[in-house]
């Protein structure tokens, strides 16, 4: 929800249209990775992690 909120708003500033949805894009992948990580890290410091199936998935995700 996050990308097309921001892409919106950069439109409504007068940015030429391909620089808003590069920049929502990016923003959006900015948020998303740090949070997956540190989630990630939450659940194995619980033991809720599958070690192996996450690294397939991990790799197979990147």
């Amino acid at each position: 929800m996050l990308a097309p909120v921001q892409f919106l708003l950069l439109l409504s500033l007068g940015i030429d249209p391909d620089t808003p949805i590069r920049i929502a894009f990016g923003t959006s992948l900015a948020v998303i990775l740090p949070t997956a990580i540190i989630g990630t890290y939450s659940h194995y410091c619980r033991k809720c992690v599958l070690i192996k199936p996450a690294i397939i998935m991990g790799i197979m995700g990147l």
